[in-house]
């Protein structure tokens, strides 16, 4: 019981160094951008993305093979336009929902930067080098394993996630989804 505790608390203080992380260094000035020197495409994506979206796919993270995988992504940018935030819960018909929150943001070098947090403990900063033309690539660390992930906008009112897992040096999985923006809330 004692070290189940202590795993859980271990988890937690993760995720909150990585809240620190996540929020602590966009403050400094080196870190940040204001909107006004934020790239025109990169403002574009980022509000391009915002809204309400119903997200259909498959995953093989779980422990049965290739599954449907869907979810509901909220997204929202922030009211000084520095930030995109990102809220997915996953749909299930049984068990708990998966929840995730990312925070979007462009660094003083034009970097990208997603800052992930779940409601399992894990959690992760990804980066992209530049948003080019419809489609971005991501990588970072995510909880023990690495993510390598591709956004591709295929029109104002779809987009579509392609995530892999490796774990050390292993391939520990996918998940795919497209979504498809909500007209009415």
């Amino acid at each position: 019981m004692f070290a189940k505790i202590r795993a859980n608390r271990a988890k937690t203080l993760l995720v909150l160094g990585m809240l620190l992380v996540g929020f602590g260094l966009p403050l400094r000035p080196i870190a940040a951008v204001h909107l006004s020197s934020v790239t025109d495409a990169s403002r574009d994506w980022r509000q391009a993305l915002e809204g309400r979206w119903d997200c259909q796919g498959t995953s093989t993270l779980g422990m049965r093979g290739v599954e449907p995988y869907a979810g509901r992504l909220k997204n929202e940018l922030a009211r000084d336009g520095s930030w995109l935030m990102i809220e997915f819960v996953e749909q299930r018909s049984e068990g708990t929902p998966f929840r995730e929150r990312q925070l979007w943001e462009v660094l003083a070098d034009g970097t990208q930067r997603r800052t992930i947090i779940t409601d399992t403990g894990t959690g992760g900063i990804l980066t992209s080098p530049r948003l080019r033309g419809n489609a971005s690539k991501w990588e970072g660390p995510f909880g023990e394993a690495f993510l390598s992930e591709k956004l591709t906008l295929r029109s104002p009112n779809q987009h579509h996630w392609r995530g892999e897992l490796t774990q050390d040096g292993q391939y520990a999985g996918y998940y795919e989804l497209t979504c498809t923006r909500l007209l009415s809330h």
